[in-house]
């Protein structure tokens, strides 16, 4: 009897241009709640202590969605691929742990650059119908988003999942390939 363990899978980068600003934050028309950021936030980067760039994708129902948006929250930003194990599994917990903590100021976005086919041709991968499919699924009613602006180009680099908790100041606890829910939950709570 062989055993295998999926630690990560291998994601197929398209860009690794970095999502440029483009002037001042534009609070984005959705059903997310909304917090406006303060003036003069910067984009710094994913690493450890650095204001993460804001993105504009469209979420499972078509509306734009903003990081920034959850500015004064805790937000953990899940980058996963729909045909990865890992990712599936990790979408199991999705909703477990965002019910955990909602009544504290907490988020979970989840960034989809590929769709179950890991096709990366068409305008917007995965498309609402992919997106609403997998909160269906997962029974997920959290924002899943697509990406087709390569925002997680700029973070994935071996593998997904790729997680990020992001402080309510938008500083990135630095990107975690891989980690498990009970991981996510303990970085959460050191946030919160």
């Amino acid at each position: 009897m062989h055993v295998f363990l999926l630690l990560a899978c291998v994601p197929v980068l398209v860009s690794e241009e970095a999502v440029v600003d483009a002037g001042p934050w534009v609070a984005p028309t959705n059903s997310w709640p909304l917090a406006t950021p303060p003036e003069g936030l910067t984009a710094e980067g994913f690493e450890e202590g650095e204001v993460v760039p804001d993105f504009r994708l469209l979420d499972q129902y078509g509306a734009e969605v903003s990081l920034w948006q959850f500015y004064g929250s805790v937000v953990v930003l899940d980058i996963s691929t729909m045909w990865c194990a890992p990712c599936q599994q990790l979408a199991r917990g999705v909703q477990e742990v965002a019910d955990s903590f909602k009544d504290q100021g907490f988020f979970y976005l989840t960034v989809f650059p590929e769709d179950q086919d890991g096709d990366v041709s068409d305008p917007i991968i995965p498309d609402q119908e992919d997106l609403q499919g997998w909160a269906d699924y997962y029974d997920i009613a959290e924002p899943l988003l697509s990406d087709d602006a390569g925002y997680a180009a700029q973070v994935v680099t071996e593998g997904y999942p790729v997680v990020l908790v992001i402080d309510r100041q938008m500083k990135s606890t630095g990107p975690r390939e891989s980690p498990s829910e009970e991981q996510i939950v303990a970085t959460v709570e050191e946030e919160l």
